[in-house]
């Protein structure tokens, strides 16, 4: 089932893993029945293989997504890198690997001017199973680059809670960007 709208309300646990208090954030999981948890090195230094064992060890009580890929600007993954490091997760357990972009979609899967990086989400897809992927997509632009590269049901994220019903809508076809990827050909007007 595709992820239309990802919300996901959980316990912040970059403050417990910088403090070697796994097994408190494991409580305050059980105590909150929290089902679902993120796992991210966006915004702090934690090493992969790290990242990866706690991965292991929270889907065993949760549902993981992961995120690969910087929130600063300026800092280059290599395309095999990010291939790499998404395999590993998906392998440890995670339900969703994010590619970020952050809030101002400049960073990550994307240039600086928020264009798709297309090199890269290529050589990602050709690696990495399209389903397992969260594309942030903040702009209405990168969410019209990825339902026409990959169709309605891909996987979207990072969206403004007003901005759903216009995502929707995008996925529909309801809006001009997206109006003809669902036309059959012959209704197509020729230009």
């Amino acid at each position: 089932m595709p992820v239309f709208l990802y919300i996901l309300v959980a316990l912040c646990w970059k403050p417990f893993i910088v403090r070697d208090e796994v097994d408190n954030y494991l409580k305050l999981i059980d105590k909150y029945k929290i089902e679902h948890a993120e796992i991210s090195d966006g915004s702090i230094v934690l090493d992969h293989n790290k990242k990866c064992d706690l991965i292991r060890q929270l889907s065993k009580y949760v549902t993981v997504i992961s995120e690969v890929g910087s929130k600063e600007e300026g800092i280059i993954i290599h395309p095999a890198r990010w291939i790499e490091m998404m395999n590993k997760e998906i392998e440890a357990g995670v339900w969703k690997v994010i590619a970020e972009a952050r809030e101002s979609g400049t960073v990550g899967i994307y240039r600086p001017n928020g264009k798709a990086h297309v090199m890269l989400i290529n050589k990602i897809v050709s690696k990495v199973p399209v389903d397992k992927i969260i594309w942030e997509t903040p702009i209405k632009s990168q969410q019209v680059y990825f339902i026409k590269l990959f169709g309605a049901n891909v996987n979207l994220g990072n969206i403004a809670p007003t901005e759903v019903i216009a995502l929707e809508s995008l996925r529909l076809g309801l809006r001009s960007d997206t109006f003809f990827q669902f036309l059959p050909k012959e209704l197509i007007p020729v230009s």
